[in-house]
């Protein structure tokens, strides 16, 4: 029988926006999302497999740094030593559900400055792909 493997639930990306007289005030309901997948989990006892899946996931931890670490970096007998203490678990996907929550409780004017402020280049929380998505309207 397949499982439901929870997801993330809960604030994606939260800022301080303007309303329309000028005062700050939280984003916070900018995005709710809540996840769920279901599938039927399987043991993965393949060394290179682990041992692929412990690189991807150092690699997109690590990339950003100035001076990256690797798996490659640590000792292969550390190495060894260390996989022998993971389990490998693979889940393919049967379904998903999901849903997105972008201020629609908000006013117009209100979504057009948090819209406005993810499109700004020089704003921190700068997010066109975000800005996209509210500006196309409801999202459930």
């Amino acid at each position: 029988m397949p499982r439901r493997v929870p997801g993330a639930a809960g604030l994606h990306h939260t800022r301080v926006v303007r309303d329309q007289a000028g005062n700050a005030e939280g984003g916070a309901d900018l995005e709710l999302r809540h996840r769920a997948a279901w599938g039927k989990p399987r043991l993965v006892e393949d060394a290179a497999w682990l041992r692929r899946q412990l690189e991807d996931l150092t690699c997109a931890q690590e990339s950003a740094r100035p001076r990256p670490w690797a798996v490659g970096d640590a000792p292969e007998d550390y190495l060894a030593a260390q996989m022998q203490a993971i389990v490998g678990i693979e889940i393919p996907v049967d379904r998903i559900e999901g849903k997105w929550k972008l201020s629609q409780n908000r006013t117009e004017a209100d979504r057009t400055g948090v819209v406005a402020g993810l499109s700004d280049p020089q704003d921190p929380g700068h997010n066109l792909a975000m800005a996209a998505l509210m500006a196309g309207g409801d999202s459930d």
